[in-house]
C-alpha cells in the first residue's frame, strides 16, 4: 500500500527557513558555490602525466600524427572524443550563467564550484580514457585523445589537464587553407581562403598562449613529413616514452604509408597545395602574414609587401559573387558524397564477403586498375577485389566527392589502401597502395 499523504504540507517548513524565499537560498548557495581561491589539483587523478593531447588546426596532419603515436606499444588511441568541444564547454557556460534572459539563479554555479566542477569533469574523462585504453590497448600506460575542434577550448582544456601532455603539430596556413577549402567548401567556416586562414591563426595562436606553458611539444608537418625518424624520435623523447630505433623505425614507416591521404587526392608533400597561384596564397598572407613569418614559412618582407586590401564594396561584391558560385556547388558536393558514401558501403561489404558478382556490378565497363595485378576487364579486376577481401578485414571507409578510399588488414596482417575514383553511380578507376614497411 502506498504511504498516507499528509492533507497539507507545509512547503516553507520543508524547503527553507521562515521567510526565506527560493532566489534567497539560490543566492546562499552561489554565494557558498563562489571560488574560494583554491584551485583545481590533477594529483589523485589516475591519469596525472599519463594523458596526451595532440592539437592542432584542421588539416595540419593531427590524424596522420595521432596515426603514428598509436604504434608506439605504450600509447592507447581512438577515434575524436569531442568532449571538450561538444559536452564539457556546455556545462562550463552553464555553470559561468551566458543565457542573458536566464534569471540570476538558474545555472549550474548555485549547485557547485567551479574548482568542483573542473574536478567532476577530470573524472568523467578520466573514466572514459581508461574504457578506451582497456578495449584499444590494456597494457598501455599512457592515453592520447585526437580532436581538432578542441583547439576552439585550449584554456579549458589545460584547466581540466593542466598535467597532461600536448603535442601542437603546425602546418604552413597556405596549405592548411587551401586543403580545407577543398574539402570543406560547404562550411562557412572555410568558404574562402581567408576564413580557412583565420581558423589557422586562431587556432595557432589559442594553443601557444594557453597551453605553452605546461608539458608542451611543438613540431612542423614539413619537419615530420622530411624527417620523420627524427621529429617522432623528439616527440617521443619530450613525453617521456621510450624511443628504441627499431620502434622509432616503424613508426616512420608507418608515416610514409599512403594510408592517411584524401581518397581523391593521393598527392604527398610539402607545399602541394603552391598550385593555388600567388594571388590566392597573398590573400591568406593578407590575414596571417605576421605569424607566418614569426614562424619562418616566409620572410618579413613578404608578410608586410600586401597587394592592398580592395575597397569593402569591391571586397563584398566579390564575396557575394564567390558565394553564389558556392552554393551551387556545394549543393552538388553534398548530393555527390551522400552517393560515395552508399557506394562505398557496398564496396565495403562485398569486399569482406569476397562477393565477386556484387564486386562487378559496382565497376564500370572500362574500369582501369593501378597496382592490382589482374586481367585487364571488369570481370578480372572484381575477381581480384574479391580474392583481396577474402579473409581481409575493412577497418576503415572514406570518401569525399570524388573518391572512395578502403583501409583492409589483411590475413598476414599487412595493410592496404584500395582508392576507387567513381563516376556516376560506377567504379571508373582502381588503385591499390600497399602499406611501406
Amino acid at each position: 500500500m502506498l504511504p498516507a499523504v499528509p492533507d497539507q504540507i507545509d512547503a516553507t517548513e520543508q524547503l527553507a527557513p521562515v521567510g526565506e524565499t527560493l532566489y534567497e537560498i539560490t543566492e546562499r548557495a552561489r554565494d557558498a558555490n563562489r571560488p574560494d581561491g583554491t584551485p583545481f589539483s590533477p594529483t589523485a587523478s589516475p591519469t596525472y602525466r599519463k594523458a596526451i593531447f595532440v592539437i592542432g588546426a584542421p588539416r595540419s596532419g593531427t590524424t596522420w600524427l595521432q596515426q603514428m603515436m598509436a604504434v608506439h606499444p605504450d600509447v592507447a588511441t581512438s577515434g575524436e572524443s569531442h568532449l571538450f568541444c561538444e559536452g564539457f564547454d556546455r556545462l562550463i557556460q552553464n555553470h559561468e550563467e551566458p543565457d542573458p534572459f536566464l534569471r540570476p539563479y538558474q545555472h549550474l554555479a548555485t549547485w557547485v564550484s567551479r574548482a568542483r566542477l573542473v574536478e567532476l569533469l577530470r573524472g568523467v574523462h578520466d573514466e572514459l580514457f581508461d574504457s578506451m585504453r582497456r578495449l584499444v590497448r590494456p597494457s598501455a600506460s599512457r592515453v592520447l585523445d585526437k580532436t581538432p575542434n578542441h583547439r576552439q577550448h585550449a584554456s579549458l582544456l589545460h584547466e581540466v589537464y593542466p598535467d597532461a601532455a600536448y603535442v601542437h603539430i603546425i602546418r604552413d596556413a597556405r596549405d592548411v587553407a587551401g586543403s580545407a577549402r577543398s574539402l570543406w567548401s560547404f562550411n562557412p567556416e572555410y568558404r574562402h581562403l581567408e576564413d580557412g586562414a583565420r581558423v589557422w591563426l586562431d587556432s595557432v595562436t589559442d594553443t601557444r598562449q594557453h597551453l605553452s606553458s605546461g608539458w608542451y611539444h611543438e613540431v612542423r608537418y614539413e619537419d615530420l613529413m622530411t624527417d620523420p625518424t627524427a621529429s617522432l624520435a623528439a616527440i617521443w623523447t619530450a613525453l617521456d616514452l621510450p624511443a628504441p630505433p627499431d620502434l622509432v623505425e616503424a613508426a616512420a614507416a608507418f608515416a610514409r604509408a599512403p594510408i592517411n591521404v584524401r581518397p581523391s587526392d593521393d598527392r604527398v608533400g610539402i607545399r602541394k597545395w603552391a598550385d593555388q597561384g600567388s594571388a590566392a596564397e597573398q590573400r591568406v598572407i593578407d590575414v596571417a602574414g605576421p605569424l607566418l613569418a614569426d614562424l619562418g614559412y616566409i620572410t618579413a618582407s613578404e608578410a608586410a609587401r600586401g597587394r592592398g586590401r580592395p575597397s569593402r564594396l569591391l571586397d563584398q561584391a566579390r564575396r557575394t559573387a564567390v558565394d553564389i558560385t558556392i552554393t551551387s556547388r556545394r549543393q552538388r558536393e553534398r548530393r555527390g558524397a551522400r552517393r560515395l558514401r552508399v557506394i562505398g558501403q557496398s564496396l565495403a561489404t562485398a569486399l569482406e564477403q569476397g562477393d565477386e558478382p556484387r564486386l562487378a556490378q559496382l565497376l564500370s565497363t572500362d574500369v582501369e586498375a593501378d597496382g592490382l595485378p589482374a586481367e585487364p576487364t571488369e570481370a578480372g579486376i572484381a575477381q581480384r577485389m574479391a580474392a583481396l577481401g577474402r579473409g581481409a578485414v575493412v577497418v576503415s571507409m572514406e570518401s569525399d566527392q570524388l573518391a572512395i578510399a578502403t583501409q583492409l588488414v589483411l590475413p598476414d596482417g599487412a595493410r592496404v589502401l584500395l582508392r576507387c575514383w567513381v563516376q556516376g553511380d560506377l567504379i571508373r578507376r582502381v588503385a591499390l597502395s600497399p602499406r611501406r614497411s
